[in-house]
């Protein structure tokens, strides 16, 4: 993440992103059901690991965990099309992000341990 670019301008990109992919290619495999699943559960994690949570780096992980495991699930039901390489990308980068303000000390890839897509 560039330094000028903030998890919200992240958030925002990859949602406009498959918003407009969606209006593109109507028949993608995904609705914009799925993308408002999608926005849910980054929404949820981002509050998860808000820095005024406080959490522990276990239960940052675990945060992390579960929000990759629900969007496994989404895309999942999706047949794979709503998370392709650049929302990978920049699903990763704001999940990371976000792990490191809430405290986590690493620049591991930590979302690879659970991730599918």
């Amino acid at each position: 993440m560039s330094p000028d670019e903030s998890v919200p301008e992240v958030r925002r990109r990859l949602l406009d992103g498959m918003a407009r992919y969606l209006r593109r290619v109507p028949d993608c495999g995904y609705t914009q059901r799925h993308i408002d699943r999608c926005a849910a559960i980054v929404d949820a994690y981002l509050a998860a690991v808000a820095p005024a949570a406080a959490l522990s780096p276990e239960g940052v992980c675990g945060a992390v965990r579960e929000a990759v495991m629900d969007l496994n699930d989404l895309n999942a039901e999706c047949r794979g099309g709503l998370i392709e390489t650049d929302q990978r990308e920049l699903l990763c980068r704001l999940i990371l992000t976000a792990a490191r303000r809430a405290g986590l000390n690493t620049r591991a890839d930590i979302t690879e341990a659970w991730r599918t897509w």
